[in-house]
């Protein structure tokens, strides 16, 4: 099947590498835009299908693209017309796979691949992460991964000659990868974890597809420990606390074990020993250390400084600031645009009103808003029905919870492009959910009209046949 192998090997890649590019000519070519251009390609007609069906979902999306001209336009007469264009081009079309890959993820052959793509793309950049954090390892990462120019571009990566990069005294790093710094790696790693526990318990795979979701899980909750980000810590805490209430059986049997087997891991080691920089992120959270305030006072600026600026310069209620006004900054330094520091954009609300304006800041807040509450219903729907699906519903709710400490306190949603394409990854898991509960609706109430199933929710009725394995959620 050549879209559920494209679909696969688009999982891999988003999940390890999405930085990864060739440079044609002055532009870099970035072998996920690639792939999510052939996704979209193979997948119109079923894209406007289920874009046309969730409306309520999509309008807001449609809307939101069309917010993102004024500030490219903006950028096209300051700073010439072919990077503006080709920055729009990029974040349009990760937009887009919100449906193309939503549409493709409802047949369950091609979901199993993703979940297998993404299980084996988390398990590469959790190995990373984890080797750049340990001090035994985190000079080769550094020397001979994260300097690969194909892996990652020159302007991300800390580049190295010989063997300058081993200091004096070696100790432990956070957690980077080949998809970011800790914070989107984090991001990255928790937001995917929900859909990995309920694959394992409820999509049928394999004793192959298995061992490679119980592989994954281990890496990711090590590896997410081992990044040192408070925002990664905090989305843990919310995966662990929904599960708590809403699917106690995936919190005992699946995701407590690991978390237990790390943890013993970890004290067998030591938490003070050299490997690791607990007292780090303990410091952080300490909101009255000294060393970090301002780190946290950035936090609270990103929430007052946007209103400044839009105070001093309405301009922004229309139009952000762009991804080449630092561009703009270094070619004329008295260029007549009001900025905001890198200190005050530690959230989504001050990103998104800096780089794209506060019309496209309040569309993606709906955004989130409106998957979050869609999701949740299905899940609340599928439960009290019993749906062979809940568990998917219930999967995107938890995944959706687990963005929030990013949203709240980072900006690389906004600003990276990777992380921009793995959120609207997970808008599409949430769309996917919502559908698979649309069409499990439909065949219930034909059922109990006595005219008779429809095609059902997944490839089967109660009792899934073909498709993802029943469960109650």
């Amino acid at each position: 099947m050549i879209a559920g192998s494209l679909i696969f090997v688009y999982a891999l890649l988003i999940c390890s590498a999405p930085l990864s590019r060739i440079m044609v000519g002055p532009m870099p070519l970035y072998f996920i835009d690639v792939l999510a251009a052939i996704v979209l390609s193979i997948s119109i007609s079923q894209a406007s299908g289920i874009a046309r069906r969730s409306a309520y979902l999509s309008i807001p999306v449609l809307l939101f693209c069309v917010a993102l001209l004024p500030t490219s336009l903006a950028e096209m007469t300051r700073m010439g017309f072919s990077e503006p264009f080709y920055l729009l081009a990029r974040t349009v079309l990760h937009v887009l796979t919100l449906w193309s890959l939503g549409s493709q993820l409802l047949r369950p052959a091609v979901f199993r691949r993703f979940i297998i793509g993404a299980s084996i793309g988390l398990s590469i950049t959790g190995s990373i992460a984890i080797m750049h954090s340990l001090p035994t390892t985190g000079p080769w990462v550094r020397a001979n991964v994260m300097s690969v120019e194909l892996l990652f571009p020159r302007g991300v990566a800390t580049r190295f000659e010989g063997e300058a990069y081993l200091p004096a005294e070696v100790e432990a790093e956070r957690g980077n990868s080949l998809v970011g710094k800790s914070n989107p790696t984090g991001m990255v790693l928790t937001t995917l974890l929900p859909f990995l526990l309920a694959a394992l318990r409820h999509a049928g795979f394999g004793s192959a597809g298995r061992v490679v979701l119980r592989v994954a899980l281990t890496v990711i909750l090590l590896a997410a420990l081992l990044t040192y980000s408070r925002a990664t810590y905090l989305g843990l805490a919310l995966i662990l606390f929904a599960y708590l209430f809403l699917e106690r059986a995936v919190l005992a049997k699946r995701l407590l074990p690991v978390m237990l087997l790390v943890v013993v891991g970890i004290a067998f080691v030591g938490p003070q020993s050299g490997l690791f920089k607990f007292d780090f992120i303990a410091a952080k959270f300490d909101l009255t250390n000294e060393q970090y305030a301002g780190n946290n006072m950035s936090r609270i600026l990103s929430y007052t400084r946007p209103v400044e600026l839009l105070l001093q310069d309405p301009s922004y209620l229309v139009r952000g600031a762009g991804r080449t006004s630092r561009k703009l900054r270094e070619a004329d330094p008295d260029a007549a645009i009001l900025e905001l520091n890198d200190n005050e954009m530690h959230s989504v609300f001050a990103a998104s009103i800096f780089y794209r304006g506060f019309p496209a800041m309040v569309l993606l807040f709906l955004i989130y808003y409106r998957f979050s509450a869609a999701s949740y219903r299905a899940m609340r729907y599928g439960r009290s029905q019993q749906s062979p699906v809940a568990w998917l519903a219930t999967a995107a709710f938890v995944a959706l919870l687990a963005l929030l400490p990013h949203w709240a306190f980072d900006h690389h949603l906004v600003n990276g492009i990777g992380s921009h394409a793995h959120m609207f990854i997970l808008f599409a898991l949430a769309l996917a959910s919502t559908e698979y509960t649309r069409r499990f609706a439909r065949a219930e109430s034909r059922r109990a009209e006595g005219v008779g199933p429809l095609k059902p929710a997944i490839a089967g009725h109660r009792r899934v046949r073909a498709g993802l394995r029943t469960g109650s959620g």
